[in-house]
């Protein structure tokens, strides 16, 4: 189809941690009740040429449920500005997206199978999802979800429950930062890994390997 379609099993709100990619205990962990079945009707595509992103309506109501439960706070609305310090920014939920890992690495021996259940390994579900250890897991943070609007603190959510039932959603460039994102054109799949943006360390090696 020429679209990188992606099945998302479960969303997550971590408490705190706003700025942050290094895994939290479970306990600070909170699931967004959202059917998988629903959410994904119509696909979910990854797009880096939008934006934003956008889910369905129908994913709303539980997501500002999560959200509530993990601030004590109303979500903020999307598209919509609302002045914040950069305190207040960190302190906002890193959201984790739990994507379904292709069907034969599910089968192969992979890093996170074979150890202690809820044992943590970066980029995987294992500690939220003991059922579905090798699912991919991605950690958005509130400085990838929010933009700023001007330099006196103004903000806007770039999350957005717009599509209609059947219209799928789409996961935008703002789910991508980040990371190291592999487009599999042969095989019509994706890789995720967190990245290290140490550009001083790719750009030396670029520089040995020219030698």
């Amino acid at each position: 189809t020429g679209w990188y379609a992606v099945d998302v099993r479960n969303i997550y709100l971590r408490a705190g941690s706003g700025l942050s990619y290094t895994a939290q205990e479970k306990d600070s962990i909170t699931a967004v009740e959202i059917d998988a079945s629903t959410l994904n009707a119509g696909g979910i595509i990854v797009d880096s040429g939008t934006t934003d992103t956008y889910l369905k309506r129908s994913a709303k109501a539980p997501f500002v449920a999560a959200w509530k439960a993990v601030t004590g706070t109303d979500m903020p609305v999307g598209g919509r500005s609302i002045r914040l310090t950069l305190d207040e920014l960190d302190a906002l939920p890193t959201i984790l997206v739990q994507l379904r890992v292709a069907t034969h690495l599910n089968r192969d021996d992979t890093q996170a199978k074979g150890r202690p259940p809820g044992e943590v390994v970066t980029g995987m579900a294992s500690h939220v999802d003991e059922t579905h250890p090798t699912d991919v897991l991605i950690a958005i943070p509130a400085s990838h979800y929010m933009t700023r609007e001007s330099k006196g603190g103004d903000w806007k959510l770039r999350l957005h429950f717009s599509e209609g039932d059947d219209s799928g959603g789409v996961l935008g460039a703002n789910i991508m930062l980040g990371h190291d994102v592999a487009f599999d054109l042969d095989n019509g799949r994706i890789g995720w890994a967190e990245s290290e943006c140490d550009y001083e360390s790719i750009s030396g090696n670029m520089a040995d390997a020219s030698r």
